[in-house]
């Protein structure tokens, strides 16, 4: 991973791996270095909201996953870890996700695509799509 991050320095999908790999003890200062490497990376974001999620820290943990919300409102992962995270925390919160969702209108995200590509979800719709990712996730 060390060497991936000398050869790709900028890469938001390495850093984010790189947070989840790293030990619990020394996590935060991985967070730190990827964020002051790319300010703008929406799943450097959603991995440190994961962590926090983890820890039971829900008001960090939403900071985050909201700001990587924010920052891509194209990525349908990050809109699925917000989704599913407010369920455990804030189920009154859901609507008004769903709201944002519908008008955003996700196309991206690896997880999106895998589950919106299979042929029997085809002629489903983005809410349908969230929904069944969010049963299956986390």
């Amino acid at each position: 991973m060390a060497r991936a991050l000398q050869t790709c320095p900028e890469s938001g999908k390495l850093w984010a791996l790189a947070i989840e790999m790293e030990p619990q003890s020394t996590r935060m200062r991985k967070c730190t270095d990827a964020v002051n490497r790319n300010k703008n990376c929406p799943l450097i974001f959603m991995a440190i909201g994961k962590i926090f999620w983890e820890e039971q820290k829900p008001l960090k943990a939403r900071k985050f996953l909201r700001q990587a919300v924010e920052l891509d409102k194209d990525n349908g992962d990050c809109w699925v870890h917000l989704f599913v995270f407010e369920k455990q925390y804030d189920p009154l919160a859901l609507n008004k996700i769903r709201e944002e969702f519908l008008e955003a209108e996700p196309h991206h995200g690896e997880l999106w695509c895998q589950t919106s590509k299979r042929v029997e979800n085809w002629s489903k719709r983005n809410l349908e799509i969230l929904d069944l990712i969010s049963i299956n996730h986390k």
